[in-house]
């Protein structure tokens, strides 16, 4: 999963037959009031899994990918562009 850009996040390590959905109207005032997230135009995204978790994630966008992927392989997201550019994503010097 891929959440783009996000501005709060409450996650874990893992999920079980995971279900991304928007937040209903009364979470979303719940969940950005708690996070302390201003309204932007963000999206409350809500993360489920079949065990019964509930977890979050503020942003604009969501993506994923599903298949056969090694667990050990990186995920096919990591390619997008903006996740692979290394300028973006590490210091550069100055020089």
């Amino acid at each position: 999963m891929l959440f783009k850009p996000a501005r709060a996040i409450r996650t874990g390590m893992g999920y079980n037959g995971p279900l991304i959905r928007c937040a209903t109207t009364k979470e979303h005032s719940r969940i950005v009031a708690h996070a302390g997230a201003s309204a932007h135009s963000d999206r409350v995204h809500i993360l489920e899994s079949s065990d019964g978790r509930t977890d979050y994630v503020i942003s604009a966008a969501v993506g994923w990918a599903t298949g056969n992927e090694d667990s050990g392989a990186p995920s096919s997201l990591a390619f997008f562009f903006g996740a692979s550019d290394p300028a973006r994503i590490l210091p550069t010097d100055a020089s």
